[in-house]
C-alpha cells in the first residue's frame, strides 16, 4: 500500500491480526527474535479497522489494516510459483473494485499456514449477510481452501491491466463461514473497501 499524503508504504493485513501486548502496534518482519536481540523492528499499525468482523456494530469498519513499514522496502511481487504457476514471481499490477468481483471466476491466495491454494473456476460471490463488516465476498472452501493463521493473505488473480500482465490484486483472507468449522466458505475483505477506508492506494509501481 501507498499513501498518497504521507507517501509512506506498507500492506495490508487483517485487523483481527494485530501483535497482542504493550506492543501492539509494532511490526516485526518477517521474523524477531527477543532472545537474539534482533532489531528487526519494521513498522507500525494505526488500526481503525474491527477487530472482531462479526460483532461489529460499525459495519462500514473492514477486517482489514495498514501496517506501515519503516527503514525497508514493500515488495509488490508476488511468489505464483508456490501456486504452481510458470512464473516465479508475479508483479502486483493494480486491483478489482468490488463490483467487478462479484460472480467473478478465479480466485487464489497465499498464506501462512497453508501456503497457496485457488483455482481459476473459484466462483466470487458477495456475502449477503449483515453479519460481516465491510465488504467481504466468499469462495466455496474446496475452491480456496484456508485455515487459522492464513488471515491477511493476499487473495488475487492473474489478469493484465494497460498491456501489463501479472497480478490483479482482489483482497485478503479474514475468516470462513461457519466460523470454527466445519468450513464451506473462505471468506475475503476485498482491496477497494480497505484502501477507500484509509486512503490509500495499491503500490504497483
Amino acid at each position: 500500500m501507498y499513501s498518497p499524503s504521507g507517501g509512506s508504504l506498507g500492506f495490508l493485513i487483517a485487523s483481527h491480526c494485530r501483535d497482542p501486548g504493550d506492543w501492539q502496534k509494532l511490526v516485526f518482519q518477517p521474523y524477531f527474535n527477543w532472545f537474539a536481540n534482533d532489531n528487526n523492528y519494521a513498522g507500525y499499525t494505526v488500526d481503525n479497522g474491527t477487530n472482531d468482523a462479526y460483532e461489529e456494530l460499525n459495519k462500514t469498519k473492514p477486517d482489514a489494516t495498514v501496517w506501515w513499514v519503516l527503514n525497508r522496502g514493500v515488495s509488490y511481487w508476488v511468489p505464483t510459483s508456490m501456486c504452481g504457476w510458470r512464473e516465479s514471481w508475479s508483479k502486483v499490477i493494480g486491483y478489482f473494485k468490488d463490483e467487478e468481483l462479484e460472480n467473478s471466476t478465479g480466485a487464489w491466495k497465499i498464506g501462512f499456514s497453508t501456503g497457496c491454494t485457488g483455482s481459476d473456476n473459484a466462483l466470487v460471490k458477495k456475502t449477503q449477510s449483515n453479519y460481516y463488516s465491510g465488504k467481504v465476498f466468499m469462495v466455496e472452501y474446496n475452491e480456496l481452501k484456508a485455515e487459522p493463521g492464513d488471515s491477511g493473505g493476499l487473495v488475487f488473480r492473474a489478469g493484465c491491466n494497460g498491456g501489463e500482465c501479472g497480478v490483479l490484486a482482489m483482497g485478503i483472507i479474514i475468516g470462513a463461514i461457519p466460523p470454527g468449522g466445519p468450513y464451506y466458505y473462505t471468506l475475503f475483505q476485498s482491496v477497494e473497501n480497505a484502501t477507500n477506508y484509509y486512503g490509500v492506494v495499491v503500490y504497483d509501481r
